[in-house]
């Protein structure tokens, strides 16, 4: 009998790290960015982005919750949620904007308050669309790459798979600005 549940939970585990290798592989090749074309100019993709606001009319009702009102500046925090918990949000402290063309954010170490990852929306006008790239570096995992002396950029697989999360995730929401934007119906969240 423990023969066949041991060997359950080891199919189990097999499928599992088989479906999780899969994924970093299939989404973790494709580097630390996304992008996302909006058809309107790039002031308003800016302001709808960088506005406390506006923020809370496209994104998912209690996916966020902000700290202030209007133009985001350097110092501003937002809590993200990624669930249906309290304690599942993620704190992005505001770090630099430039209008109309840069927000970076980051989230801070609790005891070592360095920045533990960065988030970096940069716009750029085409012809009359706007191109929005969002960059995630990890500063933390970078500084413990450097003292192993590891050179390569690829980063472990761990680096991948978080990366690989974050990418998906802002690319859900910039969908979610591109359709508030362009007035088409919102994606599930």
């Amino acid at each position: 009998m423990w023969k066949w549940i041991v060997g359950a939970v080891l199919v189990v585990i097999v499928v599992l790290a088989g479906t999780c290798y899969y994924a970093v592989k299939k989404f973790g090749e494709s580097g630390n960015s996304t992008q996302v074309a909006i058809g309107a100019r790039q002031e308003r993709v800016f302001s709808a982005m960088a506005d406390a606001d506006s923020m809370a009319a496209w994104m998912p009702p209690g996916a966020i919750t902000l700290h202030g009102h209007g133009q985001f500046k350097p110092g501003d925090t937002l809590e993200v949620s990624s669930g249906k918990r309290p304690e599942d949000s993620i704190g992005w402290i505001v770090t630099e904007v430039k209008a109309p063309y840069l927000v970076v954010l980051e989230v801070r170490g609790d005891s070592s308050n360095r920045a533990g990852l960065l988030r970096r929306d940069s716009l750029a006008t085409v012809g009359d669309s706007t191109i929005v790239t969002s960059t995630f570096t990890s500063p933390a995992m970078d500084s413990l790459r450097a003292a192993r002396g590891d050179t390569s950029s690829r980063g472990s697989f761990f680096e991948r798979a978080f990366t690989s999360l974050m990418r998906v995730i802002a690319e859900g929401q910039l969908q979610r600005l591109k359709a508030h934007i362009e007035g088409t119906p919102l994606p599930a969240k």
